[in-house]
C-alpha cells in the first residue's frame, strides 16, 4: 500500500475550481459555504451566482 504525499498549502492560497450549480446551490443552501468566498471570473458566472443567492434567500425567507 503507498503512503500518501503530505499536500500541506498555505491557508491563503487560491484554487481555480469548477464547480456545479446544483452543487453550489446546495452548499450555499446548507450555510457550509458563503456567497463572500467566491470571485466570479466572467459575467455568466457573475449573473449565475446572484441568480443562485436570490433562489436561496427566497426559500430561507431571508
Amino acid at each position: 500500500m503507498m503512503s500518501q504525499p503530505n499536500l500541506s498549502t498555505p491557508n491563503d492560497s487560491k484554487l481555480r475550481i469548477e464547480i456545479s450549480a446544483k452543487t453550489l446551490s446546495k452548499l450555499l443552501g446548507s450555510e457550509q459555504f458563503c456567497c463572500t468566498d467566491i470571485r466570479c471570473l466572467d459575467p455568466s458566472s457573475k449573473k449565475q451566482l446572484w441568480h443562485l443567492l436570490l433562489q436561496n434567500c427566497a426559500c430561507t425567507g431571508v
